[in-house]
């Protein structure tokens, strides 16, 4: 029994000393969020600004067609900056007149994770989340600054909450969100 124990602390330790390394995914495709730089560098300056009775926001896909990337702006006022990236599968009865980036087969974030992949290349590509949600047929894993699964650069450490769901279906990645919260601007 005290061997048991013994091996249940230093498993928990090994998980805090890794959650204390790895780096919160910011972007998708080289756009990353609060990086007006980036979105430049790969959106072009002719980003097309819609409206949502909740949020600013633009939309791309990927060469294929078969992945939407959907960017809420931080304000009106920047709308190079982006404070929420989602991708999800796309069903061709929906397609939109939105522009297509040519150069991207699939929308990729920083740590490499992509639609289609499971939870164990997930997991085993950023460690445990913070939480899992199931909800009938998809299953949600979150991971949050806030909560230690991860860790955020300098120039938004102290300053933003960083939530990341990557949404399952059928076992395979359907839907992710990355996003950052200012306390004073993003109220819960």
């Amino acid at each position: 029994m005290k061997i048991y124990k013994c091996l249940s602390l230093v498993f928990l330790f090994c998980n805090i000393a890794a959650a204390d390394n790895r780096q919160c995914d910011l972007s998708v495709s080289s756009v990353t969020l609060l990086d007006p730089d980036s979105t430049k560098s790969i959106l072009g300056d002719d980003i097309k600004v819609l409206r949502s009775p909740d949020a600013l926001y633009t939309q791309f896909y990927n060469k294929t067609g078969k992945e939407m990337l959907t960017a809420m702006f931080v304000s009106e006022n920047n709308p190079t900056s982006f404070r929420e990236m989602r991708v999800a599968k796309l069903d061709k009865k929906f397609l939109l007149n939105r522009k297509v980036l040519k150069n991207i087969s699939k929308f990729t974030t920083g740590n490499g994770i992509y639609l289609g992949i499971t939870e164990e290349q997930l997991v085993s590509q950023i460690g445990g989340p913070s939480e899992k949600i199931p909800d009938g047929e998809i299953l949600r894993l979150k991971y949050q600054s806030h909560k230690q699964a991860c860790i955020l650069p300098s120039y938004v450490h102290g300053k933003y909450s960083y939530t990341a769901i990557y949404s399952f279906e059928y076992g395979k990645l359907s839907e992710m969100r990355l996003s950052l919260k200012h306390p004073a601007i993003d109220p819960d």
